[in-house]
């Protein structure tokens, strides 16, 4: 069994803790510094995370901020090519009819009586404006993207990889084309709504 040998006096007197008069505990509430993130990474935190997310959360530990931008603003020009091929208008003729409401009465025996539909029409120049909307904005999210990953890798160009740096020049590149289709089919789009317009004045 561990411990003094027998008869050894050594720690009479002695009730253990820090000696009388000592200081060094003075203010320590106990517990790891503030901003500690034991908690997070070790603690109780993680275990209420899905195992998925854990591994996520892993491989995303060890990745460069500049990739993470990088992957941002990937997802966020694919966003634009999705949102342009699902709200395109194809003609004048291309109406979109929703069905947003429906109330139904029915009889004792559970025979319906009675049937009442709304729909949300969306006329063709109705999308195409909300599609210019939704568009302009998309690309703003992506251009101030761009402008943010061109700003952390200048403000550390020597720790950034040539891919890192080439990827810049292309971005600036896609941001002019962007700037003059957005301009050019904005121009277009409007002219065409504009005259759609007055078509339906005058036929009405």
């Amino acid at each position: 069994m561990a411990g003094a040998p027998k008869g050894n006096k050594n720690a009479v007197g002695n009730k253990g803790g820090a000696p009388k008069g000592n200081k060094n505990a003075i203010g320590n509430k106990g517990g790891a510094p503030k901003g500690n993130v034991n908690a997070f990474t070790l603690g109780n935190y993680t275990k209420r995370i899905p195992m998925a997310v854990k591994n996520i959360m892993e491989e995303l530990a060890t990745e460069d901020p500049l990739d993470k931008l990088w992957r941002s603003i990937c997802i966020q020009e694919a966003r634009i090519i999705y949102m342009q091929n699902n709200m395109h208008v194809k003609n004048k003729k291309d109406i979109t009819k929703e069905l947003k409401k429906t109330k139904v009465m029915s009889d004792k025996n559970g025979n319906e009586t009675y049937r009442e539909e709304e729909y949300e029409i969306q006329l063709p120049w109705d999308k195409e404006a909300n599609l210019m909307v939704t568009q302009s904005k998309a690309y703003d999210t992506l251009v101030k993207l761009i402008k943010q990953y061109d700003e952390m890798l200048n403000a550390n160009r020597e720790l950034a990889t040539e891919e890192q740096k080439i990827r810049i020049k292309v971005l600036k590149s896609k941001v002019q084309d962007i700037n003059t289709d957005v301009n050019t089919n904005s121009t277009k789009k409007l002219d065409s709504i504009l005259e759609q317009m007055k078509r339906r004045k005058k036929d009405e």
